[in-house]
């Protein structure tokens, strides 16, 4: 399902900071959304990514 606030109003722009952290919590929400699939098998290195991201 398509986030109405990421719709490009033109290409080619610059997002600003507050849409940056927008898309960074949206990238977040949707990788915990498939973690599950991963199970035990998840590589070390996106372990650790993700952890940091909720600290």
């Amino acid at each position: 399902m398509r986030d109405k606030r990421f719709v490009a109003e033109h290409r080619g722009g610059l997002l600003k900071k507050e849409q940056h952290k927008q898309l960074i919590s949206w990238a977040i929400c949707c990788a915990e959304h498939v973690l599950p699939l991963f199970g035990k098998d998840m590589n070390e290195r996106l372990r650790n990514v993700l952890y940091q991201l909720y600290i």
